[in-house]
């Protein structure tokens, strides 16, 4: 009897023999969300609930704490996702907190992620990642690590909560470039982290590293906070009056058209009377939906990143448009990235524009667009997210596949060379779930 002829016997008896009480059935891992960072993305799996993230990790913003070298020292694990051997079950869970009933959101910043937690019935925050001795963006203090999901003793129930010394509920984060913003259920809004350009809303430049002294934003009175999203310099939150409310650094008008080059405090965006009801800031310029499924962006528009068929900034065109789609499209979602925005129509399908030179658009090529383009995709999106040079969406099949540069694996393709279209990526192997019954 040959070898193999012996070691396929010996499968085969293996696998006859084994109990039927202890057969373990393999249940794949499907994405409910995804959220991304400048080079690495997270993503929430069913049926557990779990987080997983990938791409760059440099300074621990994928939480993986599986490194044994110091801080300051990392000996390995700083790009995950380019090699094939990092992928499936190897790709290591998020640990959060024993504690954690259920991971409610999470948000990637430029360098940093944070999490909303079911803590006992409480919306509990933990960040993690980039923490600048100076700008302190996870909001653990003035004395916290610069880097922290690293090491092996950084993550679970080792890493703190962030006090943020306010009672209310937590009920949305959102992660910028080097600071953070959490919004409560009593519409109160609180930023930490870097704040050059006043991009907390504190009336000054002052950073924040701890955000238990710091006082809620003042949005005048009658404005409740509804959403908000934190961008590179700057910060917008839409209200229940139907308007948007924004704040930090204005050199390109992503804040507003007055030419001012800081606003410390919130001031009222160009909207023309319509009703917001999403914004989205990005590197600089800002997009908002408004109820009737319409599309206004306005701010930096160097590489067509407005979508308005030109590239001229708004603050220097003195008028802000509705963007024009092809098929004049119902748009559901918008997001913006540093120099590239993403939409998707009522229908499912992905619009992008803005900066190319990697391929994040995802139209097969390298040419930048100044007007929505459609992507090619072979399925219907429910939800996409974008980096500084990458694109990934969220499929109905709750499939992930991600597009454009891939130097820090933020594609999770297995492999080191970027894509430019997602019809030549497979969707992310996220590995499986094994329960026996």
């Amino acid at each position: 009897m040959t070898w193999f002829k012996l070691f396929g016997l010996l499968i085969l008896l293996e696998i006859v023999c084994v109990k039927p009480g202890l057969i373990r059935n393999q249940h794949p891992l499907d994405a409910v969300s995804i959220t991304s960072g400048a080079y690495h993305s997270c993503v929430l799996l069913e049926p557990t609930k779990a987080l997983k993230c990938f791409g760059d990790n440099f300074s621990g913003q994928l939480g993986l704490g599986l490194d044994p070298g110091t801080r300051d020292s990392p000996t390995s694990n700083q790009v995950i996702g380019n090699e094939p051997d990092q992928l499936g079950n190897n790709l290591a869970f998020v640990k959060l907190s024993a504690r954690v009933h259920s991971i409610i959101q999470v948000d990637a910043g430029g360098y940093h992620t944070c999490a909303l937690l079911d803590i006992d019935g409480t919306g509990r925050v933990k960040c993690w990642g980039s923490n600048n001795r100076i700008w302190r963006q996870l909001g653990l203090g003035n004395s916290a690590p610069t880097r922290i999901g690293r090491h092996i003793n950084d993550m679970g129930d080792s890493l703190d909560f962030v006090n943020l010394g306010h009672t209310a509920r937590v009920v949305q984060i959102s992660a910028g470039y080097a600071h953070t913003c959490i919004l409560f259920d009593d519409s109160n809004v609180k930023c930490w982290g870097w704040n050059n350009y006043g991009q907390l809303g504190s009336g000054d430049r002052q950073n924040i590293g701890d955000p238990s002294s710091s006082n809620p934003i003042d949005f005048g009175l009658g404005n409740m906070p509804l959403q908000v999203s934190a961008g590179k310099t700057h910060t917008c939150a839409t209200l229940n009056t139907g308007s948007v409310m924004c704040w930090g650094s204005n050199d390109c008008g992503q804040v507003s058209f007055d030419h001012a080059g800081l606003h410390l405090l919130p001031v009222a965006a160009p909207l023309d009377g319509s009703r917001a009801t999403h914004v989205s800031a990005g590197g600089s310029h800002t997009c908002v939906l408004v109820d009737n499924g319409k599309l206004k962006c306005w701010g930096d528009n160097m590489y067509g990143q407005l979508g308005c068929d030109h590239n001229h900034s708004m603050h220097e065109a003195g008028v802000d448009t509705w963007i024009s789609f092809p098929q004049q499209e119902i748009v559901k979602q918008v997001v913006t990235g540093e120099y590239h925005t993403c939409a998707i129509s009522s229908g499912g399908q992905v619009y992008c524009w803005g900066r190319n030179d990697e391929g994040q658009l995802g139209t097969g090529d390298t040419v930048s667009r100044n007007r929505p383009t459609l992507v090619m995709i072979d399925a219907t999106v429910t939800q996409i997210s974008v980096g500084v040079k990458h694109t990934c969406v969220l499929l109905q099949d709750k499939s992930v596949k991600c597009w454009g540069g891939n130097r820090n694996g933020q594609l999770a393709t297995g492999y080191h060379e970027g894509s430019l279209s997602p019809a030549l990526v497979e969707a992310i192997d996220f590995g499986t779930q094994v329960s026996s019954n």
